[in-house]
Order: structure tokens, then C-alpha cells, then sequence
């Protein structure tokens, strides 16, 4: 049996906390023991992992741990406490491997990992840093896990012991929201007439995301029948990003074709609802939108970007165009809309592709290999 101490540092709910708990899930229970930590016990996260079955502990981060500045450390006698009260956590729990998903945990749990001879495992999630810190810490890991191959890309050179790459897991049956259903309840919800067709880009509200550069191309697409953009998503930035959407919409006449929804429990609903979800952002690591559409027959446009190119071959399982090149972009969009067949044809070539490679049970296996190298057993 493999203990495995998994930390969340803070209290966001996002795309890292929802593969690790799939993927927590789906490791064999006879083989591996995961022990959850969280550094705050009344937020989202808990009730988020509650239903795992695992043992939920709390560990307080003291202020002043982490640096706003990503490169540089934080408070180091603050650092230092922390550190103590993560390793006297470690040897009470007879922990075996510190398994870390974001940059904040990256940073406040080598070090106790490391004065309690654990192998220390980073699931690679974003481009990686190279500051000093980071190469620092990288080349003292056990293994750092990348969720593509663009990510794998951005590890070069920083001595890290990469691992082969290991696509994120989703916990998603094929096809198993009624699209039919779906559409029909949003188009409900919104007043829009049954020959509305509805893109939908899936993410936080961000320069990054390419919100803007969306409404650009729905500028370009025919008025007749009206297409409408949805854009759910919130995120630290919204209250930037959100008012420069909605005037560059106004500026386009698209206000009432542009819907702004905010944080949606209901991400997978309006994903299966959209004839088209669309994945502008550049440098994506591996879209959990996308990869949600593949598996709930929703076709995609997506960036020739990041980690795209790895799920979507252009004209055979999605559609590809350059980054920020808004006239490919409207064109791809229109082809999909508009072309009969082809959106078909691209989501179900896409399901029968790509969806195994997603499954929690392939996930699983990858991730046991890794702990049984890490710790020779």
C-alpha cells in the first residue's frame, strides 16, 4: 500500500482540483492510500472533496507563505513555521509520496517532502516558471507529471525528471447529456428562437482566453439565422474583462447576440447545448473544454495552439486556425455552423479518437506506475 499525501493550497475550485479528484477516485483503493490536505477547512473545496471517501485533514497556511510575485519566495520565516507543521503532518501520517497540483503547493511542500525523504511528485498543469526558485525545486523532485506535450515542451532545460505525458482524466460517459435537451433549456432560459445557433467558449474571463477576439469573429458570421456567443466564466479578472466584452460587443451591434453568464454550475449543460464550443485561448495547457465537448458530441473550433494540436487534427476531428487570426476563426466557426454534415462529422470522428485516451481508468494506471517507480515498490 502507497500513502499519498495530496495538498490544496487556497480555496479555487478549478480545473486542477476537478482532475485530482478524478483522479484520486479512480486509483485502486487496495493499492494506493490517499490522505487530502487542505489549507483552509471552510471554503469550496471541502464539501467539493467530501464525497471522495478519503481521510480530509487541515493544515492552515499563515499569511505572508506565498509571494504575489510567481518568481520569487514568500515570507521565509513564515515559510520556515509552515514547513514544520507540513512535515510533523507527513511523519504522523506515515505518508509515502507528496503528490502536488498547482504552483502554490509546489512551493510550500517541497521542502517538508524533502526533510522527510518522500519523493515528491508535480503534476505539471501550466507552462512551466523558470525562476530561480523553480529550477531550484524542479531538479529535486521525484517526478514532475505533464498534462500534454506543450507543457512537457516548456519543462526543457530545467532539469526536471519529466515523465511521459499523462492527459488529464474525465469523469464524463459518452454522450451522456441529451443534447437535444440541453439546447432546448437554454435556448429557454435565454428567449431565443429555436433557429438560434449557439458558440460557446468555456473559460474565465481573461486576455488570455480571447473572449474579445470571439465577439470579433461573431461580428463576421451571418446575421440570419442569428448566431449567439455564450460566454460563462468568471475568475479574478472578470471585472475587467467583462465591461471591455460587453462594449466591444455594443460597438460590433452584437449586445443582444453576446450573453455574458457568469460562474455556471451547469459548465457541461451548455457545452452539450452549443452547436459549436469554441477554444480561442493561446497557450492552453490541455482545455478541459474540449476535451468535455469530445466526449459529449459537441464539435470543436479551437486555437492551433498549446495543447490542440494534440487532441485535433484540422478537417478530420475539429477545426484548427492560427492564433488571433479572427478571419480563420470566423471561418472555421461558420464552416462548422453552417456546413451540412460536418459538425457531425468532426464530433463523432473526435469521440471514437480521443475519448480513451481521457478515461479516469487509463489515468489511473499512468499515475501507479509513477508512484511504484518513485517509491521501488
Amino acid at each position: 500500500m502507497i500513502r499519498v499525501c495530496y495538498p490544496f493550497i487556497g480555496d479555487r475550485l478549478g480545473g486542477s482540483a476537478i482532475s485530482a479528484k478524478t483522479m484520486i477516485r479512480a486509483l485502486p483503493r487496495d493499492r494506493v492510500e490517499p490522505v487530502v490536505v487542505l489549507s483552509t477547512a471552510d471554503g469550496i473545496l471541502a464539501p467539493f472533496l467530501a464525497d471522495l471517501d478519503v481521510p480530509v485533514e487541515t493544515l492552515p497556511l499563515p499569511p505572508g507563505v506565498l509571494a504575489r510575485d510567481r518568481s520569487a519566495l514568500g515570507n521565509v520565516a513564515a515559510l520556515a513555521a509552515y514547513t514544520r507543521a507540513a512535515l510533523r503532518f507527513l511523519r504522523a501520517h506515515r505518508i509515502d509520496v507528496v503528490h502536488v497540483q498547482d504552483r502554490e503547493e509546489f512551493k510550500s511542500w517541497w521542502l517538508a517532502a524533502r526533510l522527510a525523504g518522500l519523493p515528491f511528485v508535480k503534476h505539471q498543469r501550466a507552462p512551466a516558471v523558470r525562476g530561480r526558485y523553480d529550477r531550484f525545486v524542479y531538479r529535486r523532485c521525484a517526478a514532475v507529471v505533464p498534462v500534454s506535450d506543450f507543457i512537457r515542451s516548456t519543462l526543457d532545460g530545467l532539469g526536471a525528471p519529466v515523465c511521459g505525458t499523462v492527459y488529464n482524466p474525465f469523469a464524463i460517459r459518452p454522450r451522456e447529456i441529451d443534447r437535444a435537451e440541453a439546447r432546448a433549456a437554454v435556448l429557454a432560459e435565454l428567449g431565443l428562437p429555436e433557429t438560434a445557433r449557439l458558440v460557446v467558449v468555456m473559460a474565465r474571463l481573461t486576455e488570455r482566453k480571447r473572449q474579445v477576439l470571439a465577439v470579433e469573429a461573431l461580428a463576421r458570421l451571418p446575421a440570419d439565422p442569428p448566431v449567439h456567443l455564450l460566454l460563462p466564466g468568471a475568475g479574478p479578472d472578470a471585472e475587467v474583462w467583462r465591461p471591455r466584452i460587453q462594449a466591444r460587443a455594443a460597438e460590433l451591434g452584437l449586445a443582444d447576440r453576446v450573453h455574458l453568464l457568469g460562474q455556471r454550475a451547469d459548465a457541461l449543460r451548455l457545452t452539450a447545448a452549443s452547436d459549436v464550443l469554441a477554444a480561442p485561448a493561446v497557450d492552453e495547457a490541455f482545455g478541459r473544454n474540449t476535451s468535455e465537448a469530445v466526449l459529449l458530441g459537441t464539435p470543436v473550433v479551437a486555437s492551433d495552439s498549446g495543447g490542440n494540436p494534440e487532441l485535433f487534427t484540422d478537417g478530420h476531428n475539429g477545426l484548427l486556425f492560427p492564433p488571433d487570426d479572427v478571419e480563420a476563426f470566423a471561418g472555421a466557426l461558420g464552416r462548422v455552423l453552417f456546413e451540412p454534415g460536418l459538425a457531425e462529422h468532426l464530433a463523432d470522428t473526435a469521440l471514437a479518437e480521443v475519448g480513451d485516451r481521457l478515461s479516469p481508468e487509463r489515468h489511473a494506471e499512468a499515475i501507479l506506475s509513477i508512484y511504484r517507480t518513485v517509491t521501488q515498490r
